[in-house]
């Protein structure tokens, strides 16, 4: 019975043993499947990481090469951007020598017509040419230099002036009136601008057309009048020549005086005529008391 119970011991021992043994290999199975799967875990973290890595090399060369690029695109810019700040200053130099040649053009040019125009006033003043707006000196005192002293005596020329010129039917019978239009009557006749010849002397130039119609007159009616022609001519040439010599006279006495002088003479002139008036006044108010007392 003992024995039973040994082997039975035993065999409870054996089983034992049997069942830690099998015991130990599902545990060092278990630890080879945990071993494993540990390895494979590293293994793909191993993987991850290599592939987060090359993520992370291939995003950094990217990084760099873009870098590279903006540096070569930023460096390409600044160098486009400086040659075309050369090129507007190539083109402002440019620019700015054409407006100094033709600044220095017009200039010169400037230069010229200040220097034709002072030599013709220069031509012009020696030439004794008329300044616009001025009185020609040459054809003062053509026709003789009138006051307000020969107010009677030019009455009939002053009339027909105010007549023709003024379109007035008479002389003004107000004393300053007449004598105002008078001072306008003698400056166009000392500086001889009438526009017609006859207002410097009426009565000549009418007889100068009454001979003029009768010379007409006789060779329409077939007459010869040879004698009466030659003296008319001659008396009318002599006339003529007496008045351009009297003309050249003046004319040359007037150059032969300055400016200062000819002003001078003419303020002396007037002055004259000024008293000669003031005394013909006086004598007519003498003239009229002593009338009053009588």
């Amino acid at each position: 019975m003992w024995q039973t119970v040994a082997s039975s011991g035993e065999s409870d021992g054996n089983s034992g043993s049997s069942s830690e043994g099998s015991g130990n290999e599902d545990s060092e199975g278990d630890g080879r499947r945990v071993d494993m799967k540990e390895v494979g875990a590293m293994s793909k973290r191993k993987k991850v990481e290599k592939e987060k890595e090359g993520r992370s090399k291939t995003d950094e060369r990217e990084g760099e090469r873009a870098t590279k690029r903006r540096k070569r695109e930023k460096k390409e810019k600044k160098r486009k951007h400086e040659e075309r700040e050369r090129k507007r200053r190539r083109k402002e130099e440019k620019d700015d020598r054409k407006k100094e040649k033709r600044r220095k053009k017009d200039g010169k040019k400037e230069e010229k017509k200040k220097k034709k125009k002072k030599k013709e006033r220069r031509d012009d003043k020696a030439k004794g040419a008329i300044i616009p707006g001025a009185v020609d000196m040459n054809q003062f005192g053509k026709h003789g230099i009138i006051r307000e002293s020969d107010f009677h005596r030019k009455k009939n020329d002053f009339e027909v002036w105010c007549q023709e010129i003024k379109g007035l039917p008479e002389i003004p019978r107000n004393h300053h009136e007449a004598l105002r239009l008078f001072r306008y009557y003698m400056e166009d006749y000392n500086t001889a601008t009438f526009p017609h010849p006859k207002y410097y002397n009426v009565e000549a130039y009418e007889m100068d057309e009454y001979k003029r119609g009768q010379l007409k007159a006789a060779f329409k009616e077939g007459r010869e009048g040879g004698v009466f022609k030659d003296e008319e001519e001659r008396r009318l040439e002599s006339k003529k020549g007496a008045k351009e010599g009297e003309r050249a006279d003046l004319e040359w006495a007037l150059k032969m005086m300055s400016k200062e002088k000819r002003d001078a003479l003419k303020e002396e002139e007037l002055l004259r005529a000024k008293m000669q008036q003031a005394y013909k006044v006086q004598e007519e108010v003498k003239g009229s008391n002593q009338c009053g007392t009588a």
